[in-house]
């Protein structure tokens, strides 16, 4: 009885935030005029399905193939354009909240979730003719599938899905090939013991390795491209990981208080030798490995700008979750950090707000979407 009223629990949670997000991305998704590479996207994908890999975009093709059918079907308009990224940004809210209560506890998962909900950068790229939130939501379902392996369960079921996820995924992000570089490095690292399930691993990889083998050609002359040309990425300086985590969390305040909640947390644990449990670890190391990495590598290839980011910073709303259970036992505290927490992105949201650009007023887009709502 107790399982089934969880269980069901789950489910109102999961089907409430879908349509929270579904009714928040949706009504709002043409309320911004098209621009900045938006119609590249267009340019790219109105050509025949077989051009579409050699031309110049710097990203891999399968994005453009349903952006290519989009259009074909519905059109070149706003709705049509950015159906995909939209939902993609609806689907990713409910699979950071799976995977938060699968892997890690309820309270975590929700409170990413909404997190998410609430983010400028996120809601941004779901009204984005671009590939990013289709990528953050293939890198969250590698990872599920990629822990699932790790913890041993239904180990050949999960190495399959994983297989199948992360070919999709690198052939709609190049970025993906860094998060396989991770999971590779973790898995060696943590499992080395596990003889049976490296050598599973390895198989895994050498699949991945041979369906993205017809396209290392091309990977290679897009990487000679970028090189060759003045790119429109920011030099990086010391102040850049600051910079991108004040953007996905809104405001400066929001993300100097989540940043001091994770650091305290760190601070504990290593204090008191507390054991940390390895799906926390996989979670820390995805964030934090990744970021620190992409840093230093951004001082040689520049790379490190918040678009380029959105498959890492699903791990940081995990970690401000989970700093927030380690450092209050009290439930009555934790629930009331959880609750400011949630408020501060809520109430620091602009769901108008458009990075390239202001394109309409605050007042007409809040009119339009009450308009939605009701008619």
């Amino acid at each position: 009885m107790i399982e089934k009223i969880s269980s069901n629990k789950k489910l109102v949670t999961l089907i409430a935030l879908l349509i929270i997000n579904a009714i928040l991305k949706f009504s709002m998704i043409d309320s911004i005029s098209i621009g900045h590479d938006e119609p590249l996207s267009v340019t790219v994908a109105s050509n025949a399905i077989l051009e579409i890999p050699l031309l110049t975009d710097n990203n891999p093709p399968l994005f453009y193939f349903l952006l290519h059918y989009m259009i074909e079907w519905f059109g070149s308009g706003a709705f049509a354009i950015r159906f995909i990224p939209c939902l993609f940004g609806v689907l990713l809210s409910g699979l950071i909240y799976v995977f938060g209560e699968k892997y890690l506890s309820h309270k975590v998962g929700l409170f990413a979730a909404i997190l998410y909900t609430f983010s400028t950068v996120y809601h941004h790229h779901s009204h984005n003719a671009r590939v990013y939130t289709m990528f953050a939501f293939l890198a969250v379902l590698s990872m599920y599938y990629f822990l699932s392996y790790i913890n041993g369960k239904e180990n050949k079921r999960s190495l399959r899905n994983l297989t199948i996820v992360s070919i999709i995924m690198i052939y709609s992000h190049f970025f993906g090939l860094i998060l396989l570089g991770f999971q590779g490095i973790f898995f060696l690292f943590f499992m080395k013991n596990k003889r049976e399930e490296i050598f599973a691993y390895i198989k895994y990889m050498s699949v991945i390795g041979l369906s993205f083998l017809p396209y290392i050609y091309i990977l290679y002359l897009k990487f000679l491209r970028t090189m060759g040309i003045n790119t429109t990425i920011p030099e990086t300086s010391l102040e850049s990981p600051y910079i991108i985590i004040r953007q996905f969390s809104n405001k400066p305040a929001v993300a100097v208080v989540f940043l001091v909640l994770i650091l305290a947390a760190v601070i504990k644990i290593l204090w008191k030798k507390e054991q940390v449990e390895l799906n926390k670890r996989v979670v820390f190391f995805w964030f934090f490995g990744i970021y620190i990495g992409l840093f230093f590598i951004s001082f040689f290839v520049p790379m490190f700008i918040s678009r380029y980011m959105v498959f890492i910073f699903i791990p940081f709303y995990y970690l401000v979750g989970l700093s927030i259970e380690n450092l209050f036992r009290h439930w009555n505290i934790e629930y009331s950090i959880f609750l400011i927490s949630t408020l501060a992105m809520f109430i620091t949201f602009q769901p108008t707000y458009h990075f390239y650009g202001t394109r309409r007023g605050t007042e007409d887009i809040f009119i339009q979407y009450f308009l939605n709502l009701f008619y």
